[in-house]
This record gives C-alpha cells, structure tokens and sequence, in this order.
C-alpha cells in the first residue's frame, strides 16, 4: 500500500513542477513566436518588393511599354540599378543581406538609399534604349 502512495505522490509532485516549468517559460515561447512571424512579416514584404519590380521590368522588356504602379516600399532597404544589374541590399534581424538580379537590357544609372519605407510610385520605362526605373513618394 505504500509503494502506491509514494507512486502517485512522485506523480503529483512530477505534474507539479511541470506545471511550474511551462508557467515560467510561457511568456519567453509568446515572445519567440512573436519575434519569428515579425521577421516572417519583412521577408515577405522584401519578396513582394523584389517581385513587383521583377514583374515590372519583365513587361517593360516584353512589350516595349511603360510601367507604373503603387507598392509598398519595404523599411532598410536600398537599391542600385546599375549595368544590367538590380542590387538590392537590406537587413533582417541585424544582418546585412543582398540580392542581385540580372536582366538582358541595361539600365540608366541610378540608387535609392535611406528612402523612406511605405507607399510608393514605381514608373518603368526605356529611355534612350536603357531602362529607367524610378520610384517616387507617394505623398500619403
């Protein structure tokens, strides 16, 4: 009779104390779940970026037409269109990351850097046989 007290004394005291863990790590597994769908949230709104003016630049080369449309410009982002290169350069969780992209028509030279994150105007158009690729404020 006392090997099964002390079985389910050991079992009561086992489910006390993982009871007492999880309490404790509760509030720090709310704040890595909130710290992954944060860095999730800027991926994305870095490849809908790149995306964008990837779809931009293709119609442009495609149809010989202008381009322009309003998107969201993402935070620590900068941008040299240079040669018949896009390079992107930006930051996740501290880290300095780049993404460089290359198309078959040159582009007129130009950067963005430390423009300010939000909506924005993106005009694409051939200008003296190079595309031109400008992105402007919005004014909201």
């Amino acid at each position: 009779m006392s090997n099964l007290l002390e079985k389910s004394l050991l079992t009561g005291f086992g489910i006390i104390v993982l009871i007492i863990f999880f309490t404790f790590i509760n509030p720090f597994l709310d704040n890595l779940i909130n710290f992954n769908q944060k860095v999730d949230q800027e991926i994305k709104s870095y490849l809908t970026f790149f995306d964008e003016v990837d779809q931009g630049i293709i119609y442009v080369l495609d149809s010989d037409l202008s381009y322009s449309n309003s998107i969201v410009y993402p935070n620590d982002l900068n941008i040299t269109l240079n040669g018949y290169f896009v390079k992107y350069y930006y930051y996740i969780e501290g880290i300095h990351k780049y993404r460089i992209m290359e198309y078959e028509k040159q582009f007129v030279s130009h950067s963005y850097f430390d423009f300010p994150s939000g909506f924005c105007f993106l005009n694409i158009c051939i200008k003296e046989n190079k595309l031109e690729v400008k992105i402007t404020e919005s004014g909201d």
